[in-house]
C-alpha cells in the first residue's frame, strides 16, 4: 500500500527486540491507542482515552504529547533517541537491525483530511501478520516506499554531539545548540544570533514563570578586554617577529611602547579597543596581500598606527618612523581602505560602551535591549573574510568571543531553549521535538514546570508536535502521564509517575540509590559501625577512643535530617554510657567467679551489655 501523499506522520508505538544495550523494550508514544502484539500477530485498538479526546471530554489530552525516557547514565537512553529520530527522519529502520533486532516495528499514524491511516514499519516484514479488526487499518510500508515522516528538532543543553545527532538523518534534523552563539546552520551571522538571543530574552514575558528574565536591567553583551589584548600578548609569531631586528631601532622601540600601552588594566576607552581590532586586521590585510610581507606584524602595527596616530599621544613621537616606512613599502592604498572600513565599523559598535567591574575587567558592552541587527558583532566575533571597496576577501575577521553577563547560566539556557523550540515549530509546525536531558542547567522550580511551559507555548502556537523527553529528573516525570514514560535499565515497570509526590520519587532507585549525599552517606556508615562494634577501624582510624567519641558527636551535630540525628544522638549517648563502665572490673571479677558457675553466668550477661576490652 502506497503512503497518501499528503498528511502529518505521528508515532503512536515502538517495540525494540534488540539494538545496541536496548533489549525487548516498548514506548508508547500516545494513549488513543492499544497495540497489541500476539505471536506474530500485531492489531491496534482506539483507547477510551482517545473516545474522552474526541468528545472533548479529556482534560489531559495536551499531555498526551510527552512521552518520556528514564534511566541512569548507561542504559541506552540516547541509543534510543538516535533509533526515533532515524526512523522518523529516514522513514526505515538501520540496516544493521536486519540481522539483529529484525523483530522490531514501529506504528505510525498519518492525519489527512479523510481521517487516520496506520503504517507498521519493520526491518523485516516477513515477522508479522497483521490483524485487521474492524476498528483500525494497519498496513505496511515497503522499503522501497520508505520516505522521511518529517523533521525532528533536537536538542542537548550541554552537549551539542547529543540528542541522536551521531545519526546520519541529513537536513530532516534541526539541531538546536546548546550556545546561543555557536553556529550549527551555515549562513547565520554572529549578529544574527546576537540579535535573535536579544529578542528572546525580550520575548520571555510571554512565559509567565521566566518573564523577570525580560526585566533584568543588568543583562548585557561583553567584549572582554583581555580577550582582545590575548591576541598579541601570546602571539608567538609576533614577538619572534621583533626579536629579530636589533634593539635599538625604532621599530623595536615603536613595538616595545605598543605593548606596554595595550598592558595596561585602567582607565581604558573605546579606542584602546579600537587600536587592537585595527591592529588584528591590519595584520590580516597584509597577509593575505599579493605583495606577501615577510613582516607582517611590523607592517600591520605600521598601518594600524598610520590610521590611528592622532587618537594616542603616545604613539606621535614616532610619526616621522611611521610615515616614511608606509611610503617605503607602498601601503598607502591599503591605509585608505583600512581607515575607511574602520568609520563603517565605528559606527556599527556606536551602541557599545567601555566599562570596567573587579569580575571582567574592562570590556566594551552594550544593554542586551539594545542590541541590533549591525555587523559590528560580525566584524569582531566572525572568522570570516571580509572585502573591502575593489578588494575582495581583503581580511579575516579575528573571532574574538563574546559573553553574555547578567544572566545565570540558567537563564541563559532558558531563553535559548524556549525561543529555539518557538522557532523550530513556527517554521515547522509537525516536528517531532526530541529533548536530551533537557533539565540540565535547570533550576528544580523550572525542572518542574518545564512540561506545562512547554504545552503552555505550544498551545500559544496552535501547534501539535509530539515530545520525547530523556531525563533524570523526577520533576519532569511527575507530568508524564501514566504508560508514557519508558524506564530503561532494569525489568521494573513505572506506574504512577502523573501527579506523583516528587519527593517519594526522588527515593525511588529509578533516581537514586540513596536519598543523601554519597560523602554523607559513607560518614554515617562508617559512624553507625563504629557505634556497633567499637574496634572498628573505619571511624577515625588513627584517632583514640575518646577522640572517636568526641569526633561522633560533632558529626551528629551537623546532620540535617531531624529523625535520623535524634536516632543517631540516642544511640550514641548509649554507646558513650557503655563505655564509661570500669569494664577492666567486669573482667576481673569474670576470672574470679570460674568456682561459681551462677556468678559466672550472671557477670557474663552483664559484660556482653557493655564495651569491654580483653586482657
Amino acid at each position: 500500500m502506497e503512503l497518501i501523499a499528503d498528511g502529518q506522520f505521528k508515532l503512536v508505538y515502538l517495540w525494540v527486540e534488540e539494538y545496541k544495550n536496548i533489549i525487548d523494550k516498548s514506548l508508547h508514544f500516545s494513549l488513543n491507542y492499544d497495540v497489541k502484539r500476539n505471536d506474530k500477530e500485531i492489531s491496534i485498538e482506539r483507547t477510551d482515552f482517545f473516545q474522552y479526546s474526541t468528545q472533548l471530554k479529556n482534560p489531559v489530552r495536551h499531555l498526551d504529547f510527552f512521552t518520556a525516557l528514564i534511566g541512569k547514565n548507561g542504559t541506552g537512553k540516547s541509543n534510543l533517541i538516535e533509533l526515533i529520530s532515524y526512523i522518523y527522519t529516514t522513514g526505515f529502520f538501520p540496516k544493521e537491525m536486519g540481522q539483529v533486532g529484525a523483530n522490531s516495528f514501529c506504528i505510525l499514524e498519518q492525519m489527512t483530511n479523510q481521517g487516520s491511516q496506520f503504517y507498521l514499519l519493520s526491518p523485516s516484514y516477513t515477522s508479522y501478520s497483521l490483524k485487521n479488526n474492524g476498528i483500525q487499518d494497519l498496513a505496511f510500508i515497503p522499503r522501497e516506499l520508505a520516505k522521511s515522516f518529517g523533521q525532528t528538532v533536537l536538542y542537548h543543553p550541554l552537549s551539542d554531539v547529543a540528542a541522536g545527532t551521531s545519526s546520519s538523518t541529513g537536513l530532516t534534523s534541526l539541531k538546536i545548540s546548546s550556545n546561543p552563539f555557536k553556529k550549527l546552520i551555515t549562513g547565520v551571522s554572529d549578529s544574527e544570533l546576537a540579535k535573535r538571543f536579544s529578542d528572546s530574552a525580550k520575548d520571555m514575558t510571554d512565559i509567565s514563570k521566566l518573564a523577570y528574565i525580560s526585566e533584568n536591567q543588568f543583562s548585557r553583551l561583553l567584549f572582554l578586554y583581555s580577550d582582545f589584548k590575548e591576541n598579541i600578548t601570546e602571539n608567538v609569531d609576533l614577538h619572534y617577529e621583533f626579536e629579530g631586528f636589533s634593539k635599538n631601532t625604532s621599530y623595536v622601540k615603536l613595538y616595545n611602547e605598543f605593548i606596554l600601552y595595550i598592558s595596561r588594566k585602567n582607565d581604558l576607552i573605546k579606542d584602546d579597543f579600537i587600536l587592537i581590532y585595527l591592529f588584528l586586521i591590519s595584520v590580516s590585510a597584509v597577509q593575505s596581500d599579493i605583495k606577501k610581507s615577510i613582516v607582517p606584524h611590523l607592517d600591520g602595527l605600521m598601518i594600524c598606527l598610520k590610521i590611528l596616530l592622532t587618537r594616542f599621544k603616545v604613539f606621535q613621537p614616532f610619526e616621522k618612523d611611521i610615515n616614511k616606512y608606509i611610503e617605503r613599502q607602498g601601503w598607502d592604498k591599503l591605509v585608505d581602505k583600512l581607515s575607511l572600513h574602520l568609520k563603517g565599523f565605528e559606527l556599527s559598535i556606536d551602541s557599545f560602551e567601555a566599562g570596567f567591574n573587579d569580575v571582567h575587567g574592562s570590556h566594551l558592552f552594550i544593554e542586551l535591549a539594545n542590541v541590533d541587527d549591525g555587523n559590528g558583532i560580525d566584524f569582531i566575533c566572525g572568522t570570516g573574510w571580509v572585502d573591502l571597496p575593489n578588494l575582495k576577501r581583503a581580511f579575516q575577521a579575528p573571532g574574538l568571543p563574546i559573553k553574555i553577563d547578567g544572566l545565570s547560566s540558567g537563564e541563559v539556557t532558558a531563553v535559548h531553549f524556549f525561543n529555539e523550540i518557538k522557532l523550530a515549530l513556527i517554521q515547522e509546525p509537525n516536528s517531532v521535538v526530541i529533548l536530551d536531558e533537557p533539565e540540565n542547567s535547570f533550576h528544580p522550580e523550572w525542572q518542574r514546570c518545564l512540561v506545562y511551559l512547554l504545552s503552555s507555548l505550544f498551545l500559544e502556537l496552535k501547534v501539535e508536535p509530539q515530545v520525547i523527553i530523556s531525563s533524570h529528573s523526577p520533576f519532569v516525570l511527575s507530568d508524564i502521564l501514566d504508560g508514557k514514560a519508558l524506564a530503561l535499565g532494569n525489568n521494573r515497570s513505572l506506574n504512577d509517575s502523573f501527579a506523583a509526590n516528587i519527593h517519594e520519587m526522588l527515593a525511588d532507585s529509578f533516581f537514586l540509590e540513596s536519598t543523601i549525599g554519597e560523602a554523607a552517606k559513607i560518614e554515617i556508615e562508617r559512624l553507625v559501625g563504629f557505634i556497633n562494634d567499637h574496634k572498628s577501624e573505619s571511624f577515625l582510624p588513627d584517632a583514640s577512643f575518646e577522640d572517636k567519641l568526641l569526633g561522633a558527636e560533632l558529626l551528629v551535630s551537623h546532620i540535617g535530617d531531624r529523625l535520623l540525628r535524634k536516632e543517631l544522638k540516642k544511640r550514641l549517648v548509649s554507646f558513650s554510657q557503655k563505655s564509661n563502665v570500669d569494664s577492666a572490673m567486669i573482667t576481673k571479677l569474670v576470672r574470679y567467679s570460674q568456682s561459681n558457675p551462677d556468678l559466672k553466668n550472671k557477670l557474663e550477661d552483664l559484660q556482653a551489655l557493655f564495651i569491654v576490652d580483653e586482657e
